[in-house]
């Protein structure tokens, strides 16, 4: 069982090995490297969350895989035991792999147990307005790979109406690509949306952002840019069902990190995480995270909101892995 191999040479939040005698400390399993983008939220959560459980002490950290969290998530879901004394801390990335038919996800995000997400804004930018997209305009997207984190916008401007093609760069390169005039649009998050005014010099200006949910699972704006409209906003109601595919895509590329407990984790110990949850995502340690890397921390009931928000039902998932072979001639590798 995971909890028992690691038991005698998890790391703790410092780098340490584990304490003699801390079998019984509650474990947090990070989906990436020590060195990743999830190190910063597990160094400041395993503190914060602690203090919330019963009895209080300190989770103890252990990294493994890749920065995609396939590997955390595939050992969480086939080695862990949901006797309330451990959590999974994952990216999105892991999400949306699950969401595409990546084969190396063995693992289910809909049986995921959410109790807090961190959420990254992401903008749209583009050389053409909205009603333009909406008239059927040609865009072309500078991005990477079809299945990858550009999915959201490749989908989301085919449902508004755009005639999409995809310029494909590494993520470097993709602003000097829309700067040159290679393209006509790109996602933008992280510290890339610093350099929304160089890309304003050239005439590409944010149209929409990907958008949050509120707790009943609705679309909202996100409250970093309140004055420009979700894609599913723009988009409106629509019968495509490729719709909740891409509110699927668009929830999974905006999780900076997600932390779920195992499947079937009892009500009473799923209760305890989420209110500790909550303390933690008000907490300075979080909030200093949160602010260095621009995401909004929710806790439940929005937490869980965005997390079911990402685990689109087995139709949905169909559509999307069609749409990709038969538009893109794309399957994940």
């Amino acid at each position: 069982m995971l909890l028992s191999a690691l038991a005698g040479a998890v790391a703790c939040p410092t780098g340490g090995a584990r304490a003699q005698g801390a079998v019984d400390a509650p474990l947090l399993v990070v989906g990436g490297p020590t060195d990743g983008p999830l190190a910063a939220w597990a160094n400041a959560m395993a503190p914060a969350l602690g203090r919330g459980l019963v009895p209080a002490a300190p989770l103890h950290v252990t990294y493994l895989g890749g920065a995609d969290g396939v590997t955390g998530a595939n050992q969480m879901e086939t080695q862990g035991v949901p006797d309330g004394r451990s959590a999974l801390l994952v990216p999105g990335a892991a999400a949306l792999a699950w969401l595409v038919g990546d084969p190396r996800a063995r693992f289910d995000v809909a049986r995921w147990v959410p109790a807090l997400a961190a959420i990254g804004t992401t903008v749209l930018c583009c050389r053409s307005s909205l009603v333009a997209l909406r008239s059927g305009i040609e865009v072309r997207l500078a991005g990477g790979t079809i299945g990858g984190p550009d999915l959201p916008a490749l989908l989301g401007l085919e449902l508004l109406g755009a005639r999409v093609t995809l310029v494909q760069v590494r993520p470097e390169q993709a602003i000097p690509a829309v700067r040159a005039g290679q393209s006509d649009a790109v996602l933008l998050s992280g510290r890339d949306l610093a350099k929304i005014p160089l890309l304003a010099q050239v005439g590409v200006r944010p149209v929409a952002v990907l958008g949050l949910m509120d707790e009943r699972g609705a679309p909202t704006r996100d409250p970093s840019r309140p004055d420009l409209p979700s894609v599913a906003e723009i988009i409106g109601p629509s019968r495509s069902p490729l719709l909740p595919a891409w509110r699927a895509t668009a929830v999974a590329v905006g999780l900076d990190a997600l932390l779920a407990l195992p499947a079937i984790t009892a009500a009473a110990q799923v209760a305890q995480w989420r209110r500790a949850a909550l303390a933690a995502g008000n907490g300075s340690e979080l909030q200093a995270v949160a602010l260095a890397q621009g995401s909004h921390i929710l806790a439940n009931p929005a937490a869980p909101a965005m997390a079911f928000a990402a685990a689109a039902d087995s139709g949905s998932m169909l559509e999307l892995r069609r749409w990709l072979a038969q538009r893109w001639n794309w399957r994940p590798a």
